[in-house]
Formats: C-alpha cells, structure tokens, sequence
C-alpha cells in the first residue's frame, strides 16, 4: 500500500500503455521509430537544443532531418520532447508494443502510435492491475 502525504503529481503514475497494431511488422518498424525519436531526443536534450515548457522550442537540425526522412512530420517539438523526459520499459509482443512508467509524459507516443495505425490503451495499474484474479 502506497501512502502520500499532500498533494502534487510528483507521485507514481504506474501507467501501463499498450499499443496494438494490425501486424508484428507494423509493430516492429514502430518500435524502432520510437528508438530513433529516443536517440534524437536524447541528444537535442543534451545539447539543450529545447527545454520543457519554453516558447521558442525547435528541432535540432539533425532531429529535423529524422523526421522528414521517416515521414514523422506530424511530430511537434513539445512531442519530441516526451521522448527524451519520458523513460518507460518498453516490451514488443508481436503485434504489441507495452510501455511501463511511473511518468506522466505521453503526449508523442500516443500520438505516434496513432497516427502510426494503433489501437492504444492506456490505465493505471494501481486500479487495474495485471496480475489481478
């Protein structure tokens, strides 16, 4: 049991993400889009290229060349930033990619996996635990 004291979204999530795709291959090359976007992402964070919340975010060059040559250009810099904050497990099971985190920040990844062709479910596992009989 989980006790918090006051209030504030410093606290687990335990989100669970699932996206379900028509096939393992659409599974597949989205699961290494999100790699891709990770690295970039990583990176521009590094570099300071944006930071969270400020007005005059931008792609860094080298993200900018990603996501046109990937066909991602739907992608917004507040989205690419979801990848670099936002640090869950992620498992591929066939047609299904499973992100877990304690992290709140999903905003890219839905959208990816939407526009990408998936069906998207997203809980908290504190209500709606897997293991559950």
């Amino acid at each position: 049991m989980k006790v918090w004291y006051g209030y504030g979204s410093d606290h687990s999530a335990n989100l669970v993400m699932i996206g379900k795709f028509k096939t393992a291959e659409e599974a597949s090359r989205v699961q290494q889009l999100i790699e891709k976007l990770m690295e970039n992402a990583g990176s521009d964070l590094a570099e300071r290229i944006f930071d969270y919340g400020e007005e005059n975010e931008r792609f860094s060059e080298s993200t900018a060349e990603s996501l046109q040559k990937l066909g991602l250009n739907y992608l917004a810099p507040a989205d690419i930033s979801d990848f670099a904050f936002w640090n869950p497990s992620i498992d591929k099971d066939g047609k299904s990619i499973r992100f877990r985190s304690d992290e709140e920040g999903i905003g890219g990844f839905v959208k990816l996996l939407v526009k990408e062709g998936a069906k998207v479910e997203v809980y908290s596992e504190h209500e709606f635990p897997e293991n559950a009989s």
